[in-house]
């Protein structure tokens, strides 16, 4: 499932992240994320969307809390959290 797609509240954790070259991500975006902990294995929440269109998003990984846009969050692919 995207990232973008995870019902609000919803625990999830991250699978994999669309940051090589075949994802058309450039390595300063790549980098951003990676700086932001979109790893393996991190724990994310979608906290709110924003109420024109849902961009951004504000959301909590492992603890911190961020905003991101759509399309970056597009590139996060998780697997949500039973419980």
């Amino acid at each position: 499932m995207l990232l973008s797609k995870l019902p609000l509240y919803k625990p999830a954790s991250i699978t994999t992240v669309e940051t090589g070259p075949d994802a058309g991500v450039q390595p300063e975006i790549a980098n951003r994320l990676r700086g932001l902990g979109f790893y393996p294995g991190s724990e994310v929440i979608i906290l709110h969307r924003a109420a024109m269109g849902g961009d951004p998003l504000a959301l909590r990984i492992d603890g911190i809390k961020i905003g991101l846009s759509l399309e970056l969050a597009r590139l996060v692919r998780v697997e949500p959290i039973d419980g």
